[in-house]
């Protein structure tokens, strides 16, 4: 899961379930957005608004985060197989709209405009 608020309110949810839960996400940082304006105008200070992951969940055994994030490969081999974005999001621990957007990346990158050639040009390799 992310670090975002979606992927912390799940962690936060399961954490004292009998679950090994990992948190993936490009910082080790969770940052309540919509206050960033306060902090740009000095009302609020960054630490406010800013808290490390491992601080969140340091009494949490089951709870490891690791920096990184989920490669385009990984979403464009699940949409290959033929997956649906719902079941790419729920196999990686994603938001739909991340995988969409992942999609939108690969499509671009790749040169293709449907999930049919992508499939062709990853059977082609």
């Amino acid at each position: 899961m992310g670090g975002g608020f979606g992927g912390l309110q799940a962690v936060l949810r399961l954490r004292h379930a009998p679950v090994e839960i990992t948190l993936i996400d490009r910082r080790n940082f969770h940052l309540f957005q919509p206050l960033v304006y306060q902090v740009a105008t000095g009302a609020l200070s960054a630490s406010e608004i800013a808290s490390p992951l491992r601080g969140i969940f340091k009494r949490d055994e089951n709870v490891r985060v690791v920096l990184g994030e989920v490669t385009g490969q990984e979403v464009a081999e699940l949409v290959g197989r033929g997956l649906t974005n719902r079941e790419v999001a729920h196999a990686l621990f994603l938001s739909v709209s991340t995988v969409e957007a992942n999609l939108r990346r690969i499509y671009q990158k790749v040169g293709v405009r449907s999930r049919t050639e992508l499939s062709r040009r990853l059977s082609e390799r």
